[in-house]
């Protein structure tokens, strides 16, 4: 059962009008949700519980979703996702309209649905990692300062603070994206966005690990920061051996 931020809480309400589609069946008013959706769930679930494991995520901070064509699986909310099973996953059409709805979706439902608009994604993690967290609530942005993050698109951006939820923040988000698989968001966390779900939880491994090396190298000193014609290089190097993500943006 999803709880809510503490073991000791009442179990969230579930939805008292719940539309409930069966696989293979189609519901008068509602959409049709084939195999493909109930497997998206249960991978859905299997990735909020990876990224619990891998600290990624604490208690109810963070969302995941998953697209196939015009659904959407996405977490709900406060959902401690080291428990998350498939039959809690909510599923909703790319306006946000509830199909098959044991709970409400996750409060970050509108920057998940203004990526899949304006983005090629398949899957969106969003989580609150320390050392991304930290860097977002101190910087403009995270350099280029490692081979690695070209792969992300090159310097992360950290999206303009807004509140959780909103509107406005979901707009923040897809400008920080544009051109990127990854952003931070000021004093509030990370985003990245893939062709996969693991795809989508690598690039998150990812962006803490680079900022985790950033936080350490900026107390040592200044870091380096590649220049055009060493991106512009790595770019090359990329393409040559076939590193980096399936469906990031063009290198350099």
């Amino acid at each position: 059962m999803v709880s809510g931020a503490g073991d000791d809480q009442e179990p969230l309400p579930r939805r008292t009008q719940r539309t409930r589609l069966d696989t293979g069946r189609a519901v008068p008013g509602a959409r049709h949700v084939t195999a493909d959706i109930d497997r998206l769930r249960a991978q859905v679930a299997q990735a909020g519980r990876a990224l619990a494991a891998s600290g990624l995520v604490l208690g109810v901070a963070g969302n995941v979703s998953a697209r196939a064509g015009e659904l959407v699986a996405v977490t709900p909310t406060g959902a401690r996702l080291s428990r998350l099973i498939a039959d809690e996953i909510v599923v909703v059409d790319l306006d946000g309209e509830p199909v098959d709805a044991p709970f409400a979706p996750t409060s970050e439902l509108p920057f998940h649905l203004a990526i899949y608009r304006h983005f090629d994604a398949a899957a969106v993690v969003h989580t609150h990692p320390p050392m991304a967290t930290a860097v977002a609530c101190v910087a403009d942005e995270l350099p280029c300062f490692h081979y690695s993050l070209l792969t992300l698109g090159g310097n992360v951006r950290v999206a303009r603070y807004a509140t959780f939820g909103t509107a406005d923040l979901a707009a923040s988000v897809v400008e920080a994206l544009e051109g990127r698989t990854a952003a931070l968001l000021a004093s509030h966390g990370a985003v990245t966005y893939a062709d996969s779900l693991q795809a989508a939880i690598d690039a998150t491994e990812l962006l803490e690990w680079a900022c985790t090396v950033y936080v350490h190298a900026r107390a040592c000193g200044t870091p380096r920061v590649l220049d055009e014609d060493e991106r512009r290089a790595v770019a090359e190097a990329l393409s040559a051996y076939g590193y980096g993500a399936a469906g990031s943006p063009e290198i350099g």
